[in-house]
């Protein structure tokens, strides 16, 4: 009887309507908010859209909001996490967690958050039950201690929305749930006047000067900001990699003498100089690597006579003289004048009348062909003397070798991954502390391998470029490329204005504000050289020919004289005997040596 009465009770309790609200019906406002969330951010956000979710429980249960949410997001990637410490930075688009209470171990959660690498700016949704306050307080410093900045505080039944702004240090509350254009508010737009602490480098190759690099980016964070209404603290690291070691510098570029976390370095690093911490942004800027050469010699005075014409064309007329010298020989008989003083020169023994008809058609067409010759090289040489030719310049890495251009580096300061290049590395010269800008003039002899924007700068320095020839010293190795460095900027880690830091980095640097403030620092470490480098009026270069610039022709003329002078004493003697020689050199002898003393000045002068 007694067992009866239960049974009935109890099913007339259980059947009694809005005794015990069904489970499912606590996390409905909660679910269609998550999803509403979800689906508008899939649609505005662009590029990959990726949510994950998250339960902090002490064991894995069903029945959570985490599971009335994702069977409604067809279509959108989702992760459902644990979060164990992954080893790349993440982003994801947005990060929904549910707390039930805390049940959970609160310390190896915190210690999770701590080593992920997941960034501070992340939009991050948390779901909580009703509980007492002082539990609710322990989760909410969770994720605060962490450094996670856009983190949105749902309490479930009745609904509260909580959110902390950091800069203030302080948690403002509304009843009920944010319209979604309110949802995550940006803590970088406004700064209150917060001090950011800001470091950079001074050592070898800086002249205990900010580097270029450093100026460009200095000028970027300054202006970002002031912009913020943000102040800053410039603290000047006196730090030597070779002096003092990379580990050292990193060190003291990222946490002061007062064990205060820098904000910012100024300093860039490279790929393989980092170690094993999120401590770095990845810059926007495309550092491309160059190698420059110098720019090819000019040609000696013997190498311009070669030049109008090439190897082959050469060979040719050799050719032909060493024909004309062979006919003469085989057929004495038949070739009354020489066939290559008759052509080339116009030295006639015989009248062309009284030659035989084979002489006139040979004679002639040697006649044309040389005076074509003759025109076509007298014109390349008069070219060749106005804008005097040079060796063409290096456009390998074996044009270097051949030509003996060596590039001298620190390869424990320099890009690391120039280690790694097989091609580049027989011309490489290790020299340790060596950085190209201790000393901004080139010595046109090494070549030189950094970053374009800081090579074209120097490049165009006063004592780089030729300003005759209105071109610069040295040149872009063009049949090589190396590619882009990569190159990372020390951050805090999940600092407040990480956020902004990347996107007005990329705006400077799509804008071209980056290479313009780069360019400017350059201006101030060449200082006065550089205004009159701008200011230097250039006359319009003379197109007549000087005196230096007639080598060649002075050259020549001294050999014709010579040559003449050597024909004349042999036909002189020729034709005198012994005795009248005699006389003749004796009354002869003054004029020859002031000839052959005059002669011997012009040639070893010219060569």
């Amino acid at each position: 009887m007694s067992a009866s009465l239960y049974s009935s009770v109890l099913l007339l309790f259980l059947s009694t309507p809005n005794c015990v609200e069904p489970f499912e019906n606590r996390f409905q406002v909660a679910a269609d908010y998550a999803v509403e969330i979800i689906r508008n951010f899939s649609t505005i956000k662009p590029g990959v859209f990726d949510v994950w979710f998250q339960t902090l429980e002490r064991s894995p249960s069903k029945g959570t909001l985490i599971d009335y949410i994702l069977p409604r997001l067809d279509g959108i990637a989702r992760v459902v996490t644990s979060l164990k410490s992954p080893n790349h930075i993440v982003k994801p688009s947005l990060w929904i967690v549910y707390v039930h209470d805390l049940r959970f171990d609160v310390m190896k959660v915190f210690k999770e958050f701590v080593a992920s690498k997941i960034q501070s700016f992340t939009n991050i949704i948390v779901f909580y039950d009703p509980m007492p306050t002082k539990p609710s307080r322990v989760f909410i410093q969770l994720f605060i201690n962490v450094g996670f900045l856009n983190v949105v505080f749902i309490k479930i039944r009745p609904y509260r929305t909580l959110f902390f702004f950091s800069i203030t240090a302080e948690m403002h509350a509304k009843p009920g749930l944010y319209p979604l254009d309110e949802l995550f508010y940006d803590q970088s737009k406004n700064l209150f006047g917060h001090e950011f602490l800001v470091s950079y480098r001074v050592g070898s190759g800086t002249k205990n000067e900010m580097s270029i690099p450093a100026s460009a980016t200095w000028e970027w964070v300054q202006t970002m900001l002031k912009n913020a209404n943000g102040t800053y603290r410039l603290d000047k690291i006196d730090c030597d990699y070779t002096r003092d070691g990379y580990d050292e510098c990193f060190d003291r570029l990222r946490w002061s003498d007062r064990s205060e976390d820098y904000d910012i370095s100024l300093e860039p690093i490279y790929l393989k100089q980092l170690r094993n911490t999120p401590g770095y942004h990845t810059s926007s800027i495309p550092h491309r690597m160059m190698v420059v050469t110098p720019r090819g010699r000019k040609l000696e005075v013997l190498e311009v006579f070669s030049a109008p014409f090439s190897i082959g064309a050469w060979i040719a007329f050799v050719a032909l003289l060493l024909g004309s010298l062979m006919i003469m020989w085989v057929f004495p008989k038949v070739f009354k004048n020489d066939l290559i003083l008759l052509p080339l020169c116009g030295f006639e023994e015989k009248s062309m009348n009284q030659t035989s008809s084979v002489e006139k058609l040979v004679v002639s067409g040697l006649v044309v062909f040389y005076f074509f010759l003759l025109s076509a090289y007298e014109t390349k040489i008069v070219a060749l003397m106005t804008t005097y030719p040079h060796v063409d310049d290096a456009r390998s890495v074996n044009d270097m070798i051949e030509r003996g251009i060596r590039i001298r580096l620190d390869l424990n300061v320099t890009y690391p991954p120039i280690t790694e290049d097989n091609e580049l590395l027989p011309v490489i010269d290790h020299v340790s502390g060596y950085s190209y800008r201790k000393n901004i003039t080139f010595d046109g002899v090494h070549g030189y391998f950094g970053n374009e924007v800081d090579l074209r700068i120097m490049m165009a320095y006063p004592t780089n470029y030729d300003f005759e020839a209105n071109q610069a010293r040295y040149v872009e190795l063009k049949n090589y490329q190396f590619g882009n460095a990569i190159i990372f900027i020390l951050t805090k880690r999940r600092s407040i204005v990480e956020k902004r830091f990347i996107s007005t980095e990329r705006a400077c640097a799509e804008t071209g504000l980056l290479q313009y403030w780069e360019r400017q620092a350059f201006r101030r470490t060449l200082g006065i050289n550089y205004g009159i480098r701008v200011s230097m009026v250039q006359e319009e270069n003379s197109k007549n020919l000087n005196f230096a610039e007639l080598a060649p022709a002075w050259l020549i003329l001294a050999a014709g004289w010579c040559i003449s002078v050597t024909v004349f004493v042999g036909e002189v003697m020729k034709s005198l005997d012994r005795q009248q020689v005699k006389q003749f050199f004796r009354r002869k002898f003054g004029f020859f040596f002031f000839f052959f003393f005059f002669f011997f000045f012009f040639f070893f002068f010219f060569s």
